[in-house]
């Protein structure tokens, strides 16, 4: 598995040649900077391939019942009944779907099959976990800007997959 970080010093703006990989997992939070690593997982992968879109909610969310499963839900999997009981967790687990689903839409006609999946626990777990549950061959990245400090105490995504 590689993890290709999504920076203009990495690669040129267009992203790394295409049609290296065939099975792609990509994080996802919401935001543009994140967002930023979908045109270099397309342009990375060979047509036909697999991009897995992965959203994780934090475990630290407010109203996850106990012993709720890794995966909450994806393209191919509903929640379990229990999931529909209001509150935070049920807020951000809407939000998540309702983006990811945004987002295959838009990238529908990119010629590769775009699967999605919202997760809760440690981000950096649970990139990891689906990665390895999908077999992939890259995790691409898009690497925020941090300041030295935050990096001591919590060292970001791309960092903690490269290493």
């Amino acid at each position: 598995m590689t993890a290709v970080t999504s920076t203009n010093t990495a690669y040129p703006a267009n992203g790394p040649p295409g049609d290296i990989f065939a099975n792609i997992v990509v994080p996802l939070d919401g935001t543009p900077t994140a967002e930023r690593a979908l045109p270099l997982a397309i342009n990375a992968s060979a047509p036909g391939a697999e991009v897995h879109l992965v959203f994780v909610i934090a475990s630290s969310s407010v109203g996850v019942p106990n012993g709720f499963p890794s995966v909450v839900e994806s393209n191919h999997h509903q929640p379990p009944e229990y999931a529909i009981a209001g509150g935070q967790f049920t807020h951000d687990l809407a939000h998540a779907v309702a983006y990811l689903r945004e987002v295959v839409e838009t990238y529908a006609g990119s010629g590769r099959t775009i699967h999605w999946e919202v997760r809760h626990g440690s981000p950096y777990d649970q990139v990891l976990g689906a990665a390895r549950a999908h077999n992939a061959d890259a995790v691409v990245v898009a690497q925020r800007p941090v300041n030295p400090l935050k990096r001591l105490f919590q060292p970001d995504l791309a960092r903690f997959l490269a290493n």
